[in-house]
């Protein structure tokens, strides 16, 4: 399962983003990685599955 993570940058109000991320197990860790940056946590949501790019 995937997961969407929207967050800002509390300094920059108009300065947001999106990620997702494929399985939950790195979820925490993408989370934990945004707010040591600074970034406050909006939003997490499922997502539909997301099929890693394929590699030519």
């Amino acid at each position: 399962m995937s997961l969407t993570i929207l967050y800002r940058n509390p300094a920059l109000p108009d300065e947001g983003c999106m990620t997702m991320i494929l399985g939950q197990e790195n979820a925490e860790a993408v989370i934990a990685h945004l707010e040591g940056r600074g970034f406050l946590i909006d939003k997490i949501t499922f997502a539909p599955k997301v099929k890693p790019a394929q590699s030519d």
